[in-house]
């Protein structure tokens, strides 16, 4: 008997985690279904970012990231050159960044920066994007200081005037826009690094793939398309 009931116990018990499982599958799997941009905000913040790709395509990819997020440096060096490759280099998207500068002081410090550098050098922000992530250090620690941003962009080669790079970032002069992204982020509803918004649509890419992204972006597009 009592070998009887504890087989059922142990049945009900697997029972139970199973349908846990199954639940959290499918509550993440909702979680990352594109979902539209909170109403009632202007999207010409967009207008002034980065860009990269034709101006006129008929997509367009929204990276919302801070430089300091590991997960935005995966993304950066196994999604994003996919992305480009796939998307932008065909004319079928472009791709912009927005600063959502959350998890450190020194996030602000490398938004400023890479504000600095598309302002004054807007061709070579994409290369400065990709160097910073290349040579991003523990999130743990303090490294995005002046000094190192400002090394990185002679690393990158980045044609600016490196000692009034220094200057400007010393002085704050991009710490007001970057307020402006990290709270215009925060009005859309972003709440975690990278995230994308495509075509005003959400997708957060969190512990997604390349092909679950790609699956995602398409979604997305083809909805576009047929609403034309």
């Amino acid at each position: 008997m009592k070998r009887k009931i504890k087989a059922v116990v142990i049945s009900v018990s697997v029972l139970l985690v199973f349908c846990l499982m199954v639940a959290m599958v499918y509550a993440n799997s909702k979680d990352n279904q594109p979902k539209a941009v909170k109403s009632g905000i202007s999207l010409d913040h967009f207008d002034n970012q980065p860009v990269l790709g034709k101006k006129d395509a008929p997509a367009t990819i929204i990276e919302f990231g801070d430089f300091k997020c590991p997960g935005c440096k995966h993304f950066a060096s196994d999604i994003y050159p996919k992305l480009i490759k796939e998307y932008i280099n065909n004319g079928k998207a472009n791709f912009k960044f927005v600063n959502f500068p959350f998890i450190s002081p020194d996030s602000l410090t490398a938004a400023a920066a890479g504000e600095y550098v598309a302002k004054n050098s807007p061709e070579d922000f994409w290369v400065y994007y990709e160097q910073i992530y290349n040579l991003q250090k523990d999130e743990s620690e303090n490294w995005a200081t002046i000094a190192y941003l400002v090394e990185i962009a002679k690393i990158a080669k980045v044609k600016v005037d490196y000692n009034e790079m220094e200057r400007s970032l010393k002085a704050g002069e991009f710490d007001e826009m970057v307020n402006k992204d990290l709270n215009f982020s925060r009005g859309l509803g972003i709440r975690q690094t990278p995230t994308l918004v495509v075509n005003g649509m959400v997708i957060e890419t969190g512990g997604l793939d390349y092909e679950q992204i790609r699956s995602a972006i398409n979604d997305v597009i083809n909805k576009t398309e047929e609403r034309k």
